[in-house]
């Protein structure tokens, strides 16, 4: 899964190529460089339908018109035609394959599709013509950090800090990524910085919001989402959040009064509200909250102390395995296809979050189990022994967590700690996540109480307190 905290906005949008050099009468509608003409100034007051069109017809008549396949490419994009896109960008670059901006435009472009190899595989061609261009760095490292490579990224943002040291998102950029890399102090620094710049920039009071949070540090959260509030009045998460830190502070007025503006609200966020009222009810006084996905996964691995079998069911790119791995001794175990979501998942198409079955990296003490859970669940099952220390459930799916559930039931015993990824404050969450423990709990006569929950990352831990 992405990182959860909200990357600062950065530029990522495909670039417009100049035109070329020197002008044309008009001479008709079929003179490629009228064509050419008419589609940039189209594209460039956002005409993108016109600018398609004149822009195929430039290429039509010109095959070899570097600028007008690569404004073509642009406006492909921009009306949702990714592979379209690439192609004209990959014909332009052909032509001219020292082309900065082509390249950047394809790893812009393969990003958005979810084509993070490929996307840094290109930055990096745009970076080898034009090492100093920090919006590319700043997007290799986004996309660095999106595939776990944590170290490689803070490398590439600090880089583009350097280059632009008065980029406020930049900033941001690096304090989430010193932030994967358990560099708490100096992902402040870097947040305060980037306040510094711009005193209004939400991502870093936002981000740094959670990390107060996470400290202990409630007022200081609270002074963070109230400055975005003066700014921005229909902040809706700031506003949110900051009811769930006047529940923490014990002011329940504050954040009752909070909520019903939310619940006011036209488009307010009806899924975080519902997901706050069964938080109250469930939660115990013994259960924690967090902001940050990693804090709580790491309580529910110190509160997991069942003799048993670790277990990740969702890896994609290795993040949270790693962080498992890391503070688990003995061998770990990690399901996943690499082929991406199994079927549609609100917006999400099937097929989303696919590795393009490129299997990562892992430390020794993890073991890779590759397919379908269907298909490996099964055997690991019939070979396994003993019960289930912690299993940190990333299915996002109902469905597929209904089935991890159906085949691991049998090794879950009382002490047994379950972490789940999605497991609410998202829209539609009853449906998912949610709804599958829901069930297998009651068929299975599971008693449970709740050891932490994230409304900020969705998650939530439980320990299985009875079987049966």
């Amino acid at each position: 899964m992405p990182t959860r905290l909200p990357a600062a906005p950065a530029a990522d949008s495909a670039a417009p190529l100049p035109e070329a050099a020197g002008t044309a009468a008009e001479r008709g509608p079929d003179d490629p460089e009228l064509a050419r003409r008419l589609g940039t100034q189209a594209l460039g007051a956002g005409e993108l339908e016109l600018a398609a069109r004149h822009l195929r017809a430039a290429v039509a008549l010109r095959p070899d018109d570097v600028a007008a396949l690569g404004n073509l490419g642009t406006a492909l994009r921009g009306l949702g035609d990714p592979q379209g896109a690439l192609e004209a960008y990959e014909r332009a670059i052909a032509l001219a394959p020292r082309s900065v901006e082509l390249h950047y435009n394809v790893a812009s472009t393969e990003r958005a599709l979810g084509n993070s190899a490929r996307a840094v595989a290109a930055y990096e061609r745009a970076l080898a013509l034009a090492p100093d261009l920090a919006e590319a760095r700043n997007n290799l490292g986004l996309t660095l950090l999106e595939m776990g490579r944590t170290a490689a990224a803070t490398s590439e943002l600090a880089a583009a800090r350097a280059l632009a040291p008065s980029s406020a998102a930049i900033h941001v950029n690096l304090g989430n990524a010193l932030l994967e890399a358990e560099r708490t102090t100096d992902a402040v620094a870097s947040y305060g910085r980037a306040i510094e710049i711009d005193p209004g920039c939400t991502p870093a009071r936002f981000n740094l919001h959670a990390v107060l949070f996470d400290q202990g540090d409630l007022a200081g959260a609270a002074r963070e989402l109230e400055h975005i509030l003066t700014r921005a009045p229909n902040h809706h998460l700031a506003r949110f959040f900051l009811a769930v830190v006047a529940r923490e502070q014990g002011n329940v007025g504050r954040a009752q009064s909070l909520l019903a503006e939310l619940e006011r609200a036209v488009d307010g966020p009806a899924h975080l509200l519902e997901s706050f009222a069964y938080a109250e009810h469930v939660r115990s006084s013994c259960t924690r909250l967090f902001a940050r996905a990693p804090c709580t996964l790491g309580y529910a691995i110190d509160q997991a102390q069942v003799d048993g079998l670790v277990l990740e069911l969702g890896v994609r790119f290795g993040k949270s395995l790693r962080f498992i791995a890391a503070r688990c001794a003995g061998l770990v175990h990690g399901f996943d296809s690499f082929q991406g979501l199994p079927e549609t998942w609100g917006p999400l198409p099937a097929g989303s979050y696919s590795t393009h079955d490129k299997v990562p990296a892992m430390p020794a003490n993890v073991r890779l189990h590759v397919g379908w859970f269907h298909e490996t669940l099964p055997t690991f099952v019939a070979d396994s022994a003993g019960p289930i220390r912690l299993a940190n459930i990333d299915c996002d799916l109902g469905s597929s967590t209904a089935i991890a559930l159906e085949h691991l039931g049998g090794h879950v015993v009382a002490g047994s700690v379950l972490v789940f990824d999605e497991y609410f404050a998202n829209p539609g969450w009853r449906d998912g996540e949610f709804s599958a423990f829901q069930a297998e709990a009651t068929r299975r006569g599971w008693r449970y109480e709740y050891l932490a929950m994230s409304l900020f990352s969705k998650q939530a831990a439980v320990r299985i307190t009875a079987v049966g």
